[in-house]
């Protein structure tokens, strides 16, 4: 009676409380409709200020305060954590093994035993980090290359290369042999000088964080850390860095690594399905890192970076690199043009490479030959041991032969710039061959061009007709040249491609003339068949397997196809959520952990494709449903609460979830602005596409001209 202001409401009739109750709800719906913003930004207003006024009694408080609140922040982590079954797990306690059965079949043995654990794994590392060697040699393990960039004139073999003064010897193949003719220092070169002042690595360990995994036999990171609030300290532990830098000096704690298993996919256990992360010495680490940033910072000034390769780079993203391949797929379409497209996998390229191929990758980014020498030192002498669920190994495994084990290691923290320069010079050879697409805008005719998609490991390479007049049959030849010639280019340094985690596109067009439309060629329509064949992880040639043009698979975290499909987004995107809503249907939060859990999490995930999706209002809605289904009641809130109130601002009283779709349109705005400004080779492709619909619908006018 209180808050409905009618002290003697059991004296009223029924007619006077509904008529109470009308005059309340107009009241109400009157200052909702011209107040209820105002009000809303004063109560914050107000809000505000008080938070500033608030006065801290003293420095104890204030940091009690802190604390309190780090240690709420980290409990709600933790829960929301634990409600997508993203916990941890406790470390690798089992393992999967291929055994043979006495019919002859090879089936998968589940082992639990922490010493069959133990050398499971060790069998598996000796065999993946020794696979350049064995089961048969690649073309950089072969002599006389490898005695001549390993032995006791490799420093000067490896100059002479570099300057283009070493003749090529005879017995390689043809692919090695183009792949260290682009091996060239840029005209007018000078190595960057290496050098770890206190300086440096003061604001090293000022920024690297405390708790990243390292190798035990060094000293921990919090120490390090620690160290540089001290000037002696730091000097000394910059000089402990800067001697082996310099001069290539291997320190033996440094000649220890540690190699734990991860699995790719949840659940799945087969060792050669797991991933392996090598741990390392915490000073060899910072040095690693430096040798990184040192080469990627000048590729980048000096343009020696192929524009393709997107991995591990610099204002660089995946979804960039998603949208290229759809504008150049466009492109291809507006211009009739045929082209192959393969989409390939390098496998285990981090594990394969081999060291005197990187050094070269590096000394053209101007990294000195002893910092070089540093780092691959301490991974062909080091001593391997294994970390599982059950602790460290006591037992350690070596090389079978002596022959080091190749490859930088999943870990090292110069590994992603390691093949950012062996694939710049692999996409260069294939830019020198003249493999690639080329075309002229169709205004301006400015030159675009695109001969790899690189992001890490996961290729496109793309082979297009000359002209209009090529067909799909007449281009077969030169898409298996192509693929053939990176596929030679990956072998080179060690590595191959898994044939597995490869497909192929062969794109052509045939006009209908019944419906008087241009349609993609169909695989039937193509005789005869041109199979595309590619050296396996054997030496053996394999078949990829052909895709329809609509056919979409997932790269890049999207589904792509060259005729566009936004139903299979659709479908994708659906089975992402429901999988995500079962997750946290079996999972314990409180209420207020429900919606920022929905806005951190499965919205920045729903928002990471909109760069390629035209979807409408209705279909996101639909997308969101089985989410809101699960997530709201565990937020006190309706399930069926209307959508329109769920999606809204808070300032407009909705839950503050942001709609999907409005998200999606500042999406294309934001990328249209970002990559036109700014020159980007994305943005090219946008300009060219944009000219061929000019072209395409005989405008006078831009399409970003008209209202």
């Amino acid at each position: 009676m209180k808050k409905t202001k009618l002290p003697d409401a059991w004296k009223k009739t029924t007619v006077e409380l509904e008529t109470a109750l009308r005059n309340d709800r107009k009241e109400y719906l009157h200052a909702k409709k011209n107040h209820a913003v105002s009000w809303r930004k004063e109560f914050l207003t107000v809000q505000v200020k008080k938070s500033k006024k608030k006065q801290w009694t003293s420095r104890k408080a204030r940091d009690r305060f802190l604390r309190l609140r780090r240690m709420k922040q980290r409990e709600e982590a933790r829960r929301r954590r634990r409600a997508q079954s993203k916990g941890s797990t406790g470390g690798l306690q089992a393992i999967q093994v291929e055994e043979t059965l006495p019919t002859g079949q090879v089936d998968l043995r589940t082992l639990t035993d922490r010493r069959q654990v133990e050398q499971g794994c060790m069998q598996e590392n000796r065999a993946r980090y020794d696979q350049t060697r064995s089961p048969y040699t690649t073309p950089p393990m072969d002599e006389p290359l490898y005695s001549m960039f390993t032995g006791a004139d490799a420093e000067r073999n490896s100059h002479a290369l570099l300057e283009g003064r070493l003749p090529m010897p005879e017995g390689i193949d043809s692919y090695t042999k183009s792949f260290l003719e682009q091996c060239r220092f840029q005209q007018g070169h000078s190595m960057i000088p290496m050098e770890v002042s206190p300086a440096d690595h003061t604001y090293f360990w000022s920024r690297n964080p405390e708790n990243k995994g390292l190798e035990p036999h060094g000293l921990h990171n919090g120490h390090f850390k620690a160290g540089i609030y001290s000037p002696m300290v730091a000097q000394c532990d910059a000089l402990f860095r800067h001697i082996p830098l310099t001069t290539g000096f291997v320190p033996d704690n440094w000649r220890h690594l540690m190699n734990f298993a991860i699995a790719k996919k949840p659940g799945d256990f087969w060792l050669k399905k797991m991933r392996t992360i090598q741990l390392m010495n915490s000073e060899s680490q910072a040095n690693y890192k430096k040798l990184g940033r040192l080469a990627m910072a000048y590729g980048e000034e000096h343009h020696l970076l192929a524009d393709g390769q997107c991995g591990s780079r610099k204002h660089h993203q995946a979804i960039d690199l998603a949208l290229s391949k759809r504008l150049v797929w466009d492109l291809l379409i507006l211009q009739r043009r045929s082209a192959g497209w393969i989409s390939n996998d390098a496998k285990w390229c981090f594990d394969q490479v081999v060291h005197w191929v990187v050094v070269l990758a590096m000394m053209r980014l101007a990294i000195t030959w002893n910092a070089l020498r540093m780092m691959f030192d301490t991974l062909a002498t080091s001593t391997h041991r294994v970390r599982t669920g059950f602790g460290d190994s006591k037992e350690s495994f070596h090389p079978p032969s002596m022959v080091p084990f190749q490859g930088c290691g999943q870990g090292n923290g110069a590994g992603p710039p390691i093949w950012v320069s062996v694939s710049s010079v692999i996409i260069q050879m294939m830019t020198a061959m003249g493999f690639g697409f080329e075309c002229l805008t169709a205004i301006d005719s400015q030159l675009i061009t695109a001969q790899c998609f690189c992001f890490v490991d996961d290729t496109d390479v793309i082979e297009a007709g000359k002209s209009v007049e090529q067909s799909g049959e007449d281009i077969c030849h030169s898409v298996q040249q192509a693929a053939s010639t990176w596929a030679g280019g990956i072998s080179a340094t060690g590595g191959a491609i898994n044939p597995e985690k490869s497909f192929w596109w062969l794109i052509d067009f045939v006009w209908e003339s019944r419906e008087g439309k241009w349609r993609f060629r169909r695989t039937h329509q193509l005789l005869p068949d041109h199979p595309l064949q590619i050296p396996g992880l054997t030496g053996e040639l394999e078949a990829l397997r052909r895709l329809e043009p609509d056919e979409t698979e997932k790269t890049l975290g999207v589904m792509l196809a060259p005729l566009e499909d936004q139903h299979a987004h659709v479908v994708h995107l659906k089975s992402i959520a429901k999988k995500w809503a079962e997750q946290v249907r079996l999972g314990h939060l409180h209420k207020y952990d429900v919606i920022p859990l929905i806005k951190t999490t499965v919205m920045i995930s729903r928002e990471y494709p909109m760069v390629l999706t035209t979807l409408d209002a209705a279909t996101w809605v639909s997308i969101m449903s089985p989410i809101l289904q699960v997530c709201l009641p565990k937020a006190g809130i309706c399930r069926n609460f209307p959508r329109d109130m769920v999606l809204a601002p808070l300032k407009f009283q909705g839950l503050g979830i942001p709609h999907p779709f409005g998200t999606q349109v500042s999406k294309h705005l934001e990328v249209l602005l970002r990559h036109l400004s700014n020159r980007t080779k994305t943005g090219a492709y946008m300009e060219a596409a944009v000219q061929e619909h000019q072209l395409e619908t005989g405008t006078s006018f831009g399409l970003f001209q008209q209202d």
